[in-house]
């Protein structure tokens, strides 16, 4: 596999290495699309961990944050699933 961005520019092995674990965890288009919804999430609840992570676990985080960006905003955020609720709870008291 060629990576994509020199590698005389990375100043350590380790930024190396995220970058090559972040490269491959994203083979795919949808892959990459949740990684990147993942990540974003992450960041704005826990930015500073986040950071930690990439160093200390890449591998680990991209999974992690892969398997979050398929996780959906809550229905109850938008209203709906209370606004069905109360329709089915009427509808069962006719």
């Amino acid at each position: 596999m060629r990576a994509l961005i020199p590698l005389s520019v990375f100043r350590s092995g380790t930024e190396l290495n995220v970058l090559l674990t972040l490269e491959q965890a994203c083979r795919r288009h949808n892959e990459a699309s949740l990684i990147s919804r993942g990540l974003f999430r992450l960041m704005r609840q826990m930015d500073a961990f986040t950071v930690d992570a990439v160093l200390a676990a890449p591998k680990k985080l991209f999974r992690t944050a892969k398997a979050l960006g398929g996780v959906s905003v809550p229905a109850r955020a938008s209203g709906s699933f209370s606004n069905a609720r109360q329709k089915r709870s009427s509808a069962s008291n006719q």
